[in-house]
Parts: structure tokens; sequence; C-alpha cells
């Protein structure tokens, strides 16, 4: 991926050791991938707002609101990943196209052990917590094991991370859908008579076998079954720190970027309508992003195997295809919050007008800027340009900052508030565009084949 490799070989070498051959395989290798992940973005969907429908009628409020402090604790625990996850995919994917996948072997598995941790130390303190809690016990066992089932997700980032750095993301897509789908069912059987305890236990019960579905193949994909000199803090620390501390002041300044309204919406404007139209504004435009990352998630090994091959023509295709399959999702999602949005808003919140008109077309500016930022910020986090985006995220978050102060003093309306966060993240995904262009020139060099 740096200017100093080697030029791909001519065509013609290509075709006479068969790539032309193994091209069209490859193409519905993406077609696959591309319907495999939209599967599982459905899949999630369906378990997030199923869920909650369920359990808001088989549980007591008093329970149903203890389910509902596990949930945001486990969300907390899952914004640990800190971005390593991109950081190992870059440094492991560079490897692979070379043909040296176990030279990065201490990165990926120091990180999965450090991740680990993370997701058992989480879990031993909530269960400290819930044992001191005045909760049943059968309700602290199935608590405890819902809280582990959502932080088990943290170390499957980077599962993800290396098994789409290693051309095995079909298989990881194939088994996170089986885990998904046996999900789904699970939680329709809870009005039928399963206990959420039963259903937890469970749910960690499928992510011991995806665990054990995909490891091992991962395992011998760096170097073999063998741990020894797999965890190798220092080395993995010493050799990516730089790339791995921007990764963690981007993740966080993310976070702060889509969530700090949260915070500053109640303090400037009490806990109001203003509070509620942002939690739709919100809810709305992340599964938005949501749904921009599956196309271009679906593309990246193609691009980064474009960028190593230096094959400008294939990567400017495929960001454009990426941007094109995102465009027809957010054509859906801008009609149906603008065009549609009085039954929309009717039928979320039974009063369209608690989301004011104003609020509704920030969110169609939002979700236009979030589908070229994901185009962007995808390849860009993703080819190893952590440390800009790092630079651009506390941009953003300065000035996200900046923007509330002057709020809060000059007395803005919530309409203000909204449209001049929308000109921030708009600039910011203005940002990541003009990144992205310069990287690809940078990258592929004057003499890429365009």
């Amino acid at each position: 991926m740096t200017r100093t490799e080697p030029r791909p070989p001519p065509a013609g070498v290509l075709a006479a050791t068969g790539a032309t051959v193994r091209a069209r395989p490859a193409s519905l290798r993406q077609i696959a991938y591309l319907g495999l992940k939209s599967v599982n973005l459905l899949l999630a969907t369906a378990i997030s707002f199923a869920l909650t429908g369920v359990l808001i009628r088989v549980l007591p409020l008093s329970a149903y609101s203890s389910f509902v402090v596990i949930a945001a604790m486990g969300s907390y625990v899952l914004a640990a990943d800190l971005g390593f996850s991109s950081v190992v995919y870059n440094q492991l994917r560079r490897a692979f196209l070379r043909g040296e996948a176990s030279s990065e072997r201490s990165l990926a598995f120091t990180a999965f052990g450090l991740y680990l941790l993370v997701a058992i130390i989480a879990e031993a303190v909530m269960a400290a917590v819930l044992l001191f809690s005045d909760l049943g016990g059968p309700l602290r066992l199935a608590l405890g094991g819902y809280f582990l089932s959502l932080v088990l997700a943290l170390p499957w980032n980077l599962v993800r991370g290396i098994a789409t750095a290693t051309d095995r993301y079909l298989r990881y897509e194939a088994v996170e859908a089986v885990r998904r789908l046996l999900l789904t069912a699970l939680v329709f059987a809870l009005p039928h008579g399963l206990s959420l305890a039963g259903y937890a236990l469970i749910s960690v019960g499928l992510w011991a076998a995806a665990y054990a579905l995909l490891l091992p193949s991962l395992m011998n994909q760096l170097g073999g079954p063998s741990l020894r000199g797999a965890w190798d803090p220092g080395r993995a620390l010493g050799a990516h720190g730089r790339q791995m501390g921007a990764a963690s002041v981007f993740s966080i300044m993310e976070f702060c970027v889509y969530n700090f309204p949260y915070v500053a919406v109640p303090l400037i404007y009490g806990k109001g309508l203003g509070l509620i139209a942002f939690d739709v504004f919100f809810k709305i435009t992340r599964f938005g992003a949501f749904s921009y990352l599956v196309p271009n998630e679906s593309l990246l090994p193609a691009n980064t195997r474009a960028i190593h091959d230096r094959d400008g023509r294939r990567l400017v295709r495929n960001i454009a295809l990426g941007l094109g399959l995102s465009a027809a999702s957010c054509v859906v999602a801008v009609l149906a919050v603008t065009w549609f949005g009085d039954s929309v808003f009717r039928l979320l919140l039974k009063d369209a007008s608690r989301v004011p008109v104003s609020v509704r077309w920030c969110m169609a500016g939002v979700l236009v800027a979030m589908m070229f930022q994901a185009a962007s910020g995808t390849l860009l986090l993703n080819s190893g340009k952590v440390v800009a985006l790092a630079r651009v995220s506390v941009l953003m978050g300065s000035s996200m900052a900046l923007m509330s102060v002057l709020a809060a003093l000059g007395h803005w309306p919530f309409q203000t508030f909204m449209i001049a966060y929308v000109a921030v993240f708009s600039c910011g995904a203005a940002i990541y565009v003009s990144l992205l262009v310069r990287s690809v020139r940078r990258i592929l060099g004057p003499e890429a084949a365009w």
C-alpha cells in the first residue's frame, strides 16, 4: 500500500497465470458478501426492536428499567473498542496481501486478548453490582447473563477484522447470520414461556459456538493452532502504538460528536420536546449510518486489494459503486423523514408535531452528509489514515463544543442548535471526502492505471 511496493505484473502476465479467470468469482463473492451483510443488518435491527417490544410486555416495569440500564452499560463497554480493530485490519491486510499474514500474529491475538480481558472485567464488575442490588436471584442471573451476551461482542469485533483482512469474510458473515437468526427465534420465544435468564444463557452459548467455528481457521491463517508467541503486548504496542493512540482519539471523539447532544440539549433546553426530537433524530440517522456501512464494508476487501495492486480504475469504480448503493438507501430515508414525515413520526411517537419540520430537514441533511462520510471514512480508517482522521475528529469535537457554548449564551432556539449541528457535521464530512481524494492520489501515484 506504499509507494515503494512493486507494480503488479502486466495484464498479459496476469492472464497467463489465470488471474483473469478468478475475476468473475471475486465479483460473485462481493455480491454474496453484500447480501450477507444486508441480512445481518436486517436481523440486528429486528432483534433490537423486537426485544424491546417483547420485554416491555413480559417484564414488570421495574425489571424492564433494569434491563434498559444494563443495555446502556453494555453499549459503553462496546465503545472500549477505541478503533483498535481498524488498526488490526489495516496492518494484517497489508501483511496478508504480501503473503506474510503470520508476521502480524502478535498484533491480532494481543488485541483480541485485551478485548476479551475487558469483557471479562466488565462482566465481573457487573456481577458484583448485581450481587449487592435489591433485585431477585432469577433477575440477577438473567441480567448478568444478558450483560455478558452484550460485552462478548467486543472481542468479536476483532474476529470480524481478522476474518475480513484474511479474506474469510463470507465465513464470518455466514456464522453471524446463523447466530442472529437463532437469536431472533429466541426473542419470539420469550412470550411463549422462555425466561429472560434462559434467553441470556442461550445467547452466551451461541457466542461460544460462533467463536469455536471461526477461531481455529483464523489461527491457521496466522501461523497455526499454537498460541506460542501470540501474546506479546510489548511488541504489538511498540510497533503500532502511534496508530492505536490515534485510533483511540478518533473513536472517543466520534462517540462524543454523535452523543454529546444527549447532555447538551437537556442542559440548554431542559428535558422536554427538544430531547425527544433529538432522540428520534439520533436513532434514525444512526440507522442510516449503519445502512451505509453495509455496501462500503462489503467492498473494503476489494478496495484494499486494489490499493495494494495500485489499480486506480478498480478503486474509483468501487468507491462510486459504494456511493451509488448508499444513495439508494439515502433517498428512501430522506423521503421517509420529509415527504412521509407526518406518517412516520405519528407511528413512532403518536404525535408527529413532536418532531418539527425543521428538525426533519436536519435529519435529511445529516443522512446525506453521512453517506459521503461513510464512503470516505471506511476506506481511510482501514487503509492506515487514522492519524489524519483523528485530527479531523478533534476539530469536529471542538467545533461542536464551541457551538453548544454559543447556543447557551445566545439563547438559540432548539431548531437553530440542530441546524448548526448539521452544518458542523457536514463540514467534517466534506473534509473526509477531501482526505480521501488526496490519499487516493498519493497512494496510487501519478503513474497508476486510472
